[in-house]
């Protein structure tokens, strides 16, 4: 049975004032779901936490879904837990390969969630402020690093929301602190000590498939997302959200 967990994850910044943290929970691969045992275990994550924003990193609906109103009365319950917090998201590869995709996105935009594909914002959180960034899906091509970046304040906390991993190849072009990422399923099946075994983009054994990694100037983590595609299976591996807590290190 894929029994969601919820995965905490605490780092640290300098560009943070004293005594001050975001949170952030990350939703990523939802994959049109029609588990209520799934839905029902993140909406009780949801009520049990305090957070201040929540990012939906793609591939929140399938390419071959042509009903989403079950994605998107989900997504409203879920805001409708605290409608003080904006819920942020990003294209994957499945949705740009849906023909529905348009329709989808407007009752997205039309629910309150923010749309950051090729854009930024400026929040104001705990008396910090964060940049936080989208990158349209990198599989696809449809990404614009200037876009995403233009205007900003890179002295602010920066947060890059991007379905795809394999943005690491463009790291001249990544003005972040924090990347975020779903797209691989964590392998979707993994092995004991060995791992992911293949994961899109990366073939077998990818180097970026699960978890927090540091590269150039910037950290990134990969969430292994709470739906599966093509094979509805999850081998020591199982369905999750993450909860990311970001403290000042003064």
């Amino acid at each position: 049975m894929n029994f969601t967990k919820f995965t905490k994850l605490n780092l640290k910044s300098a560009k943070l004032q004293k005594g001050s943290s975001i949170k952030i929970i990350q939703i990523t691969d939802f994959h049109n779901s029609q588990s209520n045992l799934i839905k029902n275990r993140i909406r009780k994550m949801l009520y049990k936490n305090a957070y201040d924003i929540v990012v939906l990193t793609g591939d929140i609906i399938d390419r071959e879904t042509r009903d989403y109103q079950n994605t998107i009365s989900f997504i409203r319950e879920l805001m409708d837990i605290n409608r003080r917090v904006k819920f942020f998201y990003v294209k994957g590869n499945h949705e740009w390969r849906n023909k529905y995709k348009l329709g989808f996105i407007e009752e997205l935009e039309a629910i309150g969630v923010s749309i950051l594909n090729n854009k930024n914002e400026v929040l104001n959180i705990d008396h910090n402020l964060i940049n936080i960034c989208g990158i349209d899906n990198y599989s696809t091509g449809n990404h614009d690093f200037e876009k995403a970046f233009q205007d900003m304040d890179i002295k602010n906390y920066t947060l890059l929301l991007s379905h795809c991993p394999d943005i690491v190849n463009e790291d001249d072009f990544i003005k972040a602190d924090l990347v975020l990422c779903g797209h691989t399923h964590g392998g979707q099946i993994r092995l004991p000590f060995i791992g992911a075994i293949v994961a899109p983009g990366q073939g077998f054994f990818p180097k970026y498939n699960k978890g927090l990694y540091k590269f150039c100037k910037c950290k990134l983590y990969i969430d292994s997302g709470v739906g599966t595609s093509r094979i509805p299976l999850r081998f020591f591996n199982r369905s999750q959200i993450t909860f990311l807590t970001i403290e000042s290190d003064k």
